[in-house]
């Protein structure tokens, strides 16, 4: 083959080849290796200059950055003293081996946060700890916010001061995806990425991340960190089913304390009486005086008893109502009527504001005039001497609604939310001297949720007094017609 046809070739294949003498001067050079070779690529050609003085042959990989090109370059030495340079362009290679490299680092990374979110249910540690490695691995910096019932929290800042990533356009970007119903909402742009922390029910928090890299984060990144959010949401619900767990072990062990004294209470003067009955058992006076003190105790354990009964039947639902039109004035006159012995002996007086309602309301009357009752004993417990309490009746749209005021002890805010479940009382060292199980507004709840309706507890606050809503749905006046 004639060396014009070799030439010829040599200019039409992808693959750069160029031929230098001894003084690096160019022979020869196709399309490709031209571009190569007048490139201002000084660490290029000093490294050439090294090839020339070096007889063996010599195979680098250089990425050519006014090029934007990786090439793999072989040197192969010619008998003048110059050399031979083959020129491979392998970019495609390289950028699939980074990105391969990149995603096993990305995986190395979300494994290792995932063993420190599960090394403890304490996310206010473990989310600290995620931050930090973040940063040391692809982050500049990292925030992970939560949302405790109204509040944003920061539980983790890593790296950098907080700066702007609590207000300006970062919060609204935070709040949109707290807000949000679509827990896969990531906001991405070149200099953040922020990451929902998807819960059961919610989003419980955002994780937000700047770039280490000038590129910033690439789809791989954004996809990383939905399954890091995915992981650190798993972490946070965990804690805070352990945390509920705890509370209903702590409550638990309170309510076998509180019932095992509450069930021992009466038999105390049950056992006074029948030592009187056995001591005394002719005289009239002692003997009325024991069965009294043994009546009226024995039907305060009866009380605790039939709490509990209530209370397992509604929560297994098998409590039975009679349904019937009810009058509820007339409910809660007979609660009123037999609360009357408690409230006067406090002198607590009880007024009434009893609108005419026309419609009846659908339930059954012994349950409800028991729910009337147990808000009035709540009220009589929890006021002082002298207090007062107003029962009001009143039509409100569809629904018939029991407003019970007191002007007793109040409640504290932070055990509002709580006020209507099992067992607890607001401060059990206070409670404990007025005795019960606090079962009696559970029992409301459940009482009136089994109506159709609602009961909610508002106070301004320790003796502030309080007062207890309830709403019951009228009938149809279609329906209340029919006997």
């Amino acid at each position: 083959m004639s060396l014009p046809n070799l030439a010829d070739i040599l200019s039409k294949i992808s693959e750069g080849v160029c031929v230098l003498d001894k003084s690096r001067h160019l022979t020869f050079a196709n399309e490709t290796a031209s571009q190569i070779m007048e490139t201002d690529d000084q660490a290029f050609h000093d490294r050439i200059a090294q090839v020339l003085n070096n007889p063996a042959p010599v195979r680098f990989e250089h990425l050519h950055v006014s090029m934007k090109r990786w090439f793999e370059h072989q040197t192969y030495p010619n008998a003048d003293g110059g050399l031979t340079l083959l020129s491979r362009d392998i970019t495609s290679r390289r950028r699939l081996e980074e990105a391969l490299r990149a995603s096993e680092e990305r995986f190395r990374t979300l494994v290792e946060c995932g063993k420190i979110l599960a090394s403890s249910l304490e996310c206010e540690k473990t989310f600290v700890e995620t931050a930090d490695f973040l940063v040391s691995k692809l982050a500049d910096s990292c925030f992970i916010f939560v949302k405790e019932e109204d509040t944003l929290l920061c539980m983790a800042a890593a790296h950098q001061p907080l700066m702007a990533a609590t207000n300006g356009p970062a919060a609204a970007e935070i709040e949109r995806i707290l807000s949000g119903a679509d827990p896969e909402n990531i906001v991405y742009s070149a200099s953040r990425v922020l990451v929902p922390i998807p819960t059961r029910n919610d989003v419980a928090g955002v994780i937000v991340v700047t770039p280490a890299k000038p590129s910033g984060f690439d789809a791989e990144d954004v996809r990383f960190f939905r399954v890091l959010g995915r992981r650190a949401g798993l972490a946070l619900e965990n804690a805070r089913m352990y945390r509920e767990m705890q509370r209903a072990n702590r409550l638990k062990d309170e309510f076998v304390a509180i019932i095992s004294h509450e069930l021992r209470t009466p038999l105390t003067p049950i056992l006074g009486g029948v030592y009187m009955l056995r001591s005394e058992p002719h005289d009239e006076r002692i003997f009325a005086r024991a069965l009294d003190l043994i009546e009226r105790n024995a039907k305060t354990q009866v009380k605790i008893v039939d709490d509990l009964l209530d209370l397992s039947r509604a929560l297994s639902g098998k409590l039975r109502l009679n349904m019937e039109n009810v009058d509820l004035a007339a409910v809660i006159e007979a609660a009123v009527e037999t609360i009357h012995p408690a409230s006067e002996a406090k002198s607590i007086r009880i007024d009434l504001q009893l609108e005419t309602i026309v419609t009846p309301v659908s339930g059954d009357a012994d349950r409800l005039q028991q729910v009337v009752w147990n808000l009035l004993a709540n009220s009589v417990k929890f006021t002082p001497n002298g207090g007062r309490i107003l029962v009001k009746l009143s039509k409100a749209g569809n629904h018939a609604e029991i407003d019970v005021t007191d002007t007793g002890v109040g409640i504290e805010a932070e055990f509002l939310p709580y006020v209507f479940e099992r067992f607890p009382q607001t401060d059990t060292s206070r409670t404990r001297l007025r005795g019960g199980l606090g079962l009696g507004l559970a029992i409301v709840r459940h009482l009136v949720e089994s109506h159709g309706g609602t009961v909610h507890a508002y106070s301004s606050g320790e003796e502030q007094g309080s007062t207890f809503v309830i709403k019951l749905p009228l009938r149809p006046a279609a329906q209340a017609a029919k006997p």
